[in-house]
């Protein structure tokens, strides 16, 4: 085990994050660019990643030190609530001062915006069942995964992982008995979504790891890349098809997350270089950022070649996310945590 996993932390994570968000970053803006959601299908599996990077980060991040439920959602809130709120009404000012440059956002209600912001599914004035922020459509899954996990917290440690696996597959499997449009439409039943179980992935990967046996490097490296494989290879899962999605975006995106931690708990010495880690670092920032960058440079870069569009907006909002991080993100969770020690981390904020 490295030095950096004994102290909690795992590099391999952060990397991860932050090409999570690359690739999600990458597929706005080749949606935008070549106005089609067809190119660069395969960066969704982003979501799939962070997930799964989820369900590791909570198990890891209370394994050693058992907060109660109400301190863990505490340093939750914190972590991820702020920042959310802000791009969001940033999002809603800026409709409200210059509603042309937003052809595609709906005239957003104010019931629309509240419940956006408590983090609850509905139906948007589009009719689609997206936040006003719309990539915010993941915290949605996120805040109900961390009332999940914040219940499991209040059984004994042996005990939390039978009840969090038996609730992030039975709840999809019960969305089952229900029609695909209602459980599209109504709020209640976008609880029943088969991408909850990408979490519990996250949460095994967690689990193997406090255990003694080890891959290996060239076990998990074979891991990692079959995983990478899969998802460049496989085809793409209908947008409206979430357990194909699972099948599809998941398995890989799993193979993935523990086919790099297995590279790192298993080599003597593990580093990766300053950038990556920075990247991981400010994916949070660039993750709520970056379709509000995106569609600003794409507006100034007019009518120019798709591809150089889509390079262009990506590098600009990564850019932007960097500089968010540091002058937004990092100085506003130091004012809100205050002298309160955060729960352990393994260093990810997760998405």
């Amino acid at each position: 085990m490295t030095a950096s996993t004994r102290k909690g932390t795992y590099e391999s994570i952060q990397v991860l994050r932050g090409v999570a968000a690359i690739l999600v970053t990458l597929f706005h803006a080749a949606s935008h660019a070549f106005s089609s959601e067809n190119v660069f299908r395969v960066g969704n599996a982003g979501v799939d990643i962070f997930f799964i990077i989820s369900g590791f980060v909570m198990w890891a991040a209370t394994a050693r030190r058992s907060p109660s439920p109400g301190e863990f959602l505490r340093h939750r809130v914190i972590r991820v609530v702020p920042l959310y709120y802000l791009f969001t009404l940033a999002l809603l000012f800026a409709w409200l001062v210059v509603p042309s440059a937003f052809p595609h956002l709906a005239a957003p209600t104010p019931g629309h915006v509240l419940l956006s912001l408590a983090f609850i599914p509905h139906v948007d004035p589009a009719g689609t069942a997206f936040p006003l922020l719309a990539q915010g459509w993941t915290l949605n899954f996120e805040m109900f995964f961390y009332l999940l996990f914040a219940l499991a917290l209040f059984l004994p440690a042996a005990r939390r992982l039978r009840l969090l696996a038996a609730l992030l597959v039975a709840l999809p499997l019960l969305g089952l008995l229900f029609p695909e449009t209602l459980l599209r439409r109504a709020p209640a039943l976008g609880l029943f979504n088969p991408l909850l179980v990408e979490f519990l992935g996250g949460l095994l990967i967690a689990r193997w790891v406090e255990s003694a046996w080890r891959p290996g490097a060239p076990l998990s490296w074979a891991v990692l890349v079959l995983g990478a494989a899969i998802l460049t290879l496989a085809p793409n899962p209908a947008a409206d098809n979430d357990w194909a999605r699972l099948l599809l975006f998941g398995v890989p995106a799993f193979l993935i997350v523990m086919g790099a931690v297995g590279v790192e708990t298993s080599a003597k010495s593990f580093r990766v270089g300053r950038g990556p880690l920075l990247l991981g670092a400010s994916s949070y920032s660039l993750y709520l950022s970056h379709t509000i960058v995106i569609s600003a440079a794409g507006k100034v870069l007019g009518g120019a070649n798709p591809l150089l569009v889509a390079t262009v907006t990506t590098t600009v909002a990564v850019l932007a996310a960097v500089a968010v991080y540091f002058a937004v993100e990092k100085p506003l969770l130091k004012l809100l945590r205050g002298r309160r020690a955060p729960l352990p981390q393994v260093q990810v904020a997760p998405l």
